[in-house]
């Protein structure tokens, strides 16, 4: 996957999806939450990954939006099956039964641990093409559905020793990201807002 430079406002970082108008609160922002930031209830796991999501939040979410916004993967579970459904694995959030359903996987929320089988196929929802299989979290997803960009910042908040302003690059990321620590100094990130997270030792 390679990162692409943002220099202008028509970017698309996912082309193949679009910006859902209702927030996510069903994704925590940090992984290490164990209740829901919006309504308090405790987060489940999806069946693969391990990621945390609300299931109060995700069927609120569900009913004001359609399939376009959600890259999730829905099976049926097979011991609470009710009587409407069959056993299903489906991409379509519109299927999802609030009796039967389990989230197996979302494709938009990288895992906090690489429990994929690399040796396993694994295709995209979106466009159907092969992903490559290797154990990087950026090949987790597919790089033509899926582009990171980066745009270079002048930072107010970072100094150099001389009080210069230092010019840092910003990674734009077009999926959920809970991490609690930098991927690449793998300490704590510091919190700026609900949607900026800083590497402090970087």
């Amino acid at each position: 996957m390679k990162l692409i430079n943002k220099n202008n406002d028509l970017f698309d970082p996912t082309p193949r999806l679009k910006s859902s108008p209702v927030p996510a609160f069903f994704i925590p922002f940090k992984n290490n939450e164990e209740k829901c930031n919006y309504c308090k209830n405790k987060y489940s796991e999806t069946l693969e990954f391990k990621q945390k999501y609300c299931k109060n939040c995700f069927l609120r979410y569900i009913k004001c939006n359609n399939n376009i916004y959600l890259d999730v993967c829905i099976n049926t579970n097979k011991t609470n099956k009710c009587i409407k459904h069959d056993v299903i694995s489906t991409k379509n959030i519109q299927e999802w039964c609030e009796y039967c359903s389990e989230v197996l996987y979302f494709r938009q929320i990288i895992p906090n641990d690489l429990l994929f089988n690399i040796n396993r196929k694994t295709y995209c929802n979106l466009c159907g093409k092969l992903i490559k299989q290797t154990n990087s979290i950026l090949n987790y997803i597919c790089p033509d559905c899926y582009l990171v960009s980066y745009e270079p910042v002048e930072s107010n908040s970072i100094i150099k020793s001389s009080q210069n302003f230092l010019n840092i690059s910003i990674i734009h990321l077009p999926w959920w990201d809970s991490y609690d620590k930098c991927s690449i100094c793998h300490q704590e990130l510091k919190y700026l807002t609900d949607c900026q997270k800083l590497s402090i030792s970087m």
